[in-house]
This record gives C-alpha cells, structure tokens and sequence, in this order.
C-alpha cells in the first residue's frame, strides 16, 4: 500500500513535468468595437505566451485589461500564474507594456487600418496549470467642443461675407 502511493506521487510529478515545456497560442479577436470582447484560457503548467490577433475599424481609444483567475484548496494551488504581463503591439513595434498584475491598459489611441496584437504571457504554476481571461474594447474618440465650435464660427464667417458682398 505504502508503495502504490509512492508511485502514485511520483507519477503524478513526472506528469506535471512532462508538461512544463513552453507553450504558445495564437488567438485571433479580428476587428474590435465598443462591445468588449473577452477571451478565457487555461494553460497546462509551465511557461506560456499566447497572442491575441486584433485590429481596429474606426478611430479608438483601446481599452484592455488581462486577470489571472487563481484557485486554492486548502494549502493546495490548483491554478496560479506567476510573472504575468501583456504587452500591446502595433505595426511599429511595443505600444504599450509590460504590465504586470492586476493588468489594465487603457487610453491607448490607435490608428485605424492596422494590424495589432497583445501578447499575454507567465508561468503557469498550479497543480492543474492557470486561467486567464483578456478582455479588449475600442472606445470611438468623441469629437472634442472646440471643433464643434471652431465649424460654427467659420459657418457664421461664411455668412458674414456673403451679406458684405450682397450689399
């Protein structure tokens, strides 16, 4: 009896370590909009980096944030992920990041037409691996008052030189 634990235990840990090698997944959110779009992901134990593949429609600030969904049992860890970043990229190159826990990047302007990833990476360190979610959202860029306001006036202008030019 004492020897079926034994091999149970080690069996256990040879599994965990036969999935301790680098890990890598490629997600694609295509365009985002105003509506956020989330992703979860759990990742078998070891070393990960994974992309989120996205672009943008209309002019946007992006907004994105990325929580590490951790689970214990007693003093057991489940899932965990240590060193947990993501970083944004654009076409010319870092925009932003790393950030580390407690993830949330926001105000970020970027510019229509392109092609954006965020690459989210750590160590999953729980007996089960660890799960993450992203969630990413383009905010429109309201049109600010000074050029509602700067229109109106070049309008009134407008009409001031056709009555000066009518009399």
């Amino acid at each position: 009896m004492k020897h079926q634990k034994t091999l149970a235990t080690m069996a256990l840990i040879v599994g965990f370590l036969a999935n301790s090698g680098a890990q890598a997944s490629i997600y694609s959110l295509g365009p985002l909009t105003a509506a956020p779009t989330i992703q979860f992901v759990q990742i078998t134990p070891g070393i990960f980096t994974d992309t989120f593949n996205f672009s943008i429609s209309t002019v946007s600030d992006l907004a994105a944030s990325a929580t590490n969904h951790s689970l214990y049992f007693g003093s057991w860890t489940l899932m965990d992920i240590s060193g947990f970043s993501m970083s944004i990229y654009g076409p010319g190159g870092l925009i932003s990041g790393p950030a580390g826990s407690g993830i949330s990047l926001a105000g970020l302007s970027l510019p229509v037409g392109s092609s954006y990833y965020a690459e989210v990476s750590g160590t999953a360190t729980g007996l089960s691996g660890g799960a993450y979610s992203v969630a990413m959202l383009a905010l429109p860029v309201p049109v600010p008052a000074a050029v509602w306001l700067l229109g109106s006036s070049l309008i009134g202008l407008v009409g001031v030189a056709r009555r000066k030019k009518q009399a």
